[in-house]
């Protein structure tokens, strides 16, 4: 049994070592795309042309080994291909992209998506209403950083979609979003 007290060397946590970089991270999306069999491919090529017609300035990149795609430096959407189907992954408060036909998956802080087997099932009037919101929350959050520096903003969907914004403050001793600071036990 180990005395905490005594031996001081045994309470000190030991650090890992930081994992290696990905030899893909930041690289050209196209290898990417190469890669993909070509039921896949048509269906990547399809929503990579409607990224390109709803955000031209979006830039995109590899991470974590899939494409990602963002605005002023700010994550948009990405793109993920499994054996059967292709996610479009939208970046951005769930409530915020409206779904009458519950075709989004996932509700998750970060964002939804979209799964999608085949070319002919690609709703392309509501992933362009989609884009369209994902690109204006990451313009948003970019143009947030750029006024405020390092405070990290929260805005709600409805505010987002109305156009108002009311700051929420961070919170100082933890550094993260909240209303203030917490009560101590």
């Amino acid at each position: 049994m180990v005395d905490w007290k005594t031996d001081r060397q045994a309470a000190i946590p030991v650090r890992r070592a930081a994992a290696p970089k990905r030899a893909d991270f930041g690289t050209p999306i196209d290898s990417f795309f190469d890669k993909q069999p070509p039921e896949l491919r048509a269906i990547l090529d399809e929503l990579r042309s409607l990224i390109a017609e709803i955000a031209p300035a979006a830039t995109a990149s590899l991470k974590w080994g899939m494409p990602w795609f963002s605005v002023g430096g700010k994550r948009m959407c990405s793109l993920t291909a499994h054996k059967a189907h292709v996610n479009l992954v939208l970046v951005g408060p769930p409530d915020a992209f409206p779904d009458p036909g519950r075709l989004l998956r996932g509700g998750g802080k970060g964002g939804r998506h979209l799964q999608i087997r085949n070319l002919a099932e690609l709703p392309r009037a509501s992933v362009r209403t989609w884009l369209g919101i994902a690109a204006q929350t990451a313009r948003s959050q970019a143009g947030d950083q750029r006024r405020h520096g390092s405070r990290r903003l929260s805005y709600s969907a409805s505010e987002l979609s109305r156009g108002r914004r009311s700051r929420v403050r961070p919170c100082r001793r933890r550094g993260t979003i909240g209303q203030g600071r917490r009560a101590r036990p």
